[in-house]
């Protein structure tokens, strides 16, 4: 029996003591709990079994006394900073899980595909009765897959190789292996495309709506399990998938284990998005031939971002080109999709839902400004599948006071904002007069 002590009682802390509690009373105890909202926290709560919660300032003190053996950090944010702490004064942290618990697809039991899926770099993966949770702490966009003997699917932690990701499936509520938890049968067919860092329009887009077009164009009829975000839920019915075969993150409770009797998993082989932007073209040539042309709609927007990097001091010359500005906060997938289908040129930063580039038409212009932090393959290869012409224009240097680029706004010199818009309305007017 290992005493433990869990620091952060938040909703994260307080799903892992009644996880532990309830799954691995057999190997852990809870010997003490900790939170700097300590005093109100205690106040609260009165209800028979609660263990009084105590100062973060006692934990080494407590540690040395013997009260604790170690230590869970309940936090989403500041983790580094309590994590560098305890290893400062040798309290070790305990975890549930290690990478070890985590396989690659080719580790699991596999089953014949039923719709026989065939596309160049990709693969299609049919497992057999595997088993689906989501995490204690709150999150829209990620969920774990195992097997009955607890072995976790990698794949899709990894999508991008960030640590932060392991480090929360270690912190998992209970052990994979012989894991007590109540399993609900989920008969049959499932696709799961919660997915690391795909928590936003752009991201669901090009790590996930390749594959389900593959699906779906095959004759997949069976449910979809995606992010907890509204517009990933649009995307999905936009792209023709009825309300009843699409659950959400939200739709699956935290200590339960689903067993789903077929999983697909789609996987791109390379992770080359050129690769998936010939089925994202197809995906986009379906959802366009649903859009309206509609003549009173502004033919030359401008995508402004109002959150981090922001393009700066550039509103009024966009303006003086004639540019009609626009803030995707206020639209839904829909109207922004209809606003990119029916204008011949789009200036937009990236992430202000330049997705929506996806359904320009043909001959239209597409000019994107980015710091070179934020430059995507994704953008410049569906472009080109999608005949759009694609002007992406850059600082060139990361802006000051961010030096890793995760957030910053960005400035572009104006003389080569100006010379971008120059050479666009120029070929813009030449293929305009050729139409005519």
């Amino acid at each position: 029996m290992i005493k433990i002590a869990v620091w952060g009682y938040a909703g994260y802390g307080r799903r892992m003591v009644e996880s532990i509690t309830r799954f691995c009373s057999d190997t852990y105890q809870i010997t003490a709990v900790y939170d700097r909202k300590y005093e109100l926290i205690n106040t609260q709560n009165t209800e028979p079994g609660f263990i009084s919660v105590r100062d973060p300032e006692d934990l080494v003190t407590d540690y040395q006394q013997g009260v604790f053996e170690a230590l869970i950090i309940c936090m989403l944010n500041g983790y580094e900073k309590a994590a560098a702490s305890a290893q400062e004064n040798h309290i070790p942290l305990a975890h549930l899980g290690s990478e070890e618990d985590l396989y690659p697809l080719s580790a699991f039991e596999h089953i014949e595909d039923p719709y026989h899926i065939s596309q160049d770099h990709y693969e299609v993966h049919v497992l057999k009765n595997m088993r689906y949770a989501v995490p204690n702490y709150y999150t829209v966009d990620i969920g774990y897959l195992f097997d009955r003997d607890g072995k976790v699917i990698k794949d899709p932690l990894t999508v991008y190789p960030l640590p932060v990701y392991i480090r929360r499936f270690s912190d998992f509520p209970f052990p994979f292996k012989n894991a007590k938890a109540e399993v609900i049968p989920m008969p049959g067919q499932y696709c799961v495309l919660t997915k690391a860092n795909c928590s936003n329009y752009w991201h669901f887009t090009y790590e996930n709506m390749d594959c389900v077009w593959l699906l779906e164009e095959n004759g997949y009829t069976g449910k979809y399990v995606i992010n907890n975000v509204p517009y990933c839920k649009e995307i999905m019915r936009i792209a023709g998938i009825s309300p009843d075969r699409i659950l959400t993150i939200n739709d699956f409770d935290f200590n339960k284990i689903y067993e789903f009797e077929e999983l697909f998993y789609v996987k791109l082989i390379d992770n080359s998005r050129y690769h998936s932007s010939f089925v994202l073209k197809r995906l986009a040539d379906h959802i366009k031939s649903t859009l309206p042309r509609d003549p009173s709609l502004p033919k030359k927007i401008y995508v402004k971002r109002i959150t981090t990097r922001k393009l700066l001091g550039a509103d009024e010359l966009i303006k003086s080109y004639g540019f009609t500005e626009i803030i995707p906060e206020n639209y839904s997938v829909l109207e922004q999709m209809t606003l990119f289908y029916n204008a011949d040129v789009v200036f937009s930063v990236h992430g202000a839902n330049s997705t929506n580039g996806l359904y320009m038409r043909e001959n239209t212009f597409f000019v994107e400004a980015y710091s070179t932090r934020w430059e995507n393959a994704c953008n410049i290869y569906t472009m080109y599948q999608n005949k759009v012409h694609y002007y992406p224009v850059t600082s060139m240097e990361l802006f000051t006071e961010n030096p890793d680029g995760q957030g910053h706004d960005i400035v572009i010199p104006r003389t080569l904002l100006h010379l971008t818009l120059r050479n666009v309305f120029e070929l813009y007017d030449k293929i305009e007069s050729s139409i005519v």
